[in-house]
């Protein structure tokens, strides 16, 4: 019993807003590239209004070769997708009844939610951010109809 109490509380921890504690993003430059070993090199974008990647990130990216959008879309995205973690996590009868966890972590979804609505109604750079996130999702999945509708 233990062991499920520590699992929730670690995905509960996903979706809490640590937004004091984002680090500050070097601002995005179209002339870094990333060579390979074989001599080859590649950027992730020409511009940050691009809606797609020329070559999908992986999960180290090299600083400035991202626009700082793109990393405050993604963090509100990681929140959002903690919260709907932790909410699965709740027995459903908790969810059914709507224990205390169930309403604290639904707050926080929704809090996240709106941020992420904020963030797309921002500026143009992230709403192409939002959709070259979602340019790596099949327009079919789960995901990319989700994310969808913020954008």
């Amino acid at each position: 019993m233990e062991k499920n109490y520590k699992q929730k509380t670690a995905t509960i921890e996903e979706c809490v807003d640590n937004t004091n504690q984002q680090p500050m993003h070097e601002p995005f430059d179209n002339r870094k590239v990333v060579t390979t070993n074989d001599g080859n090199f590649y950027r992730f974008i020409l511009n940050p209004l691009d809606e797609t990647y020329l070559v999908r990130p992986g999960p180290y990216v090299p600083p400035g070769m991202l626009p700082p959008e793109e990393y405050e879309i993604r963090t509100t995205i990681s929140k959002i997708n903690g919260c709907r973690k932790a909410i699965k996590s709740i027995p459903f009868f908790n969810r059914l009844l709507g224990s205390d966890d169930f309403k604290a972590i639904r707050g926080l979804l929704n809090k996240h939610q709106a941020e992420l609505n904020a963030l797309v109604k921002k500026s143009r750079e992230h709403k192409a951010a939002l959709r070259r996130f979602m340019s790596g999702f099949p327009k079919d999945s789960p995901a990319w109809n989700y994310l969808k509708l913020f954008s």
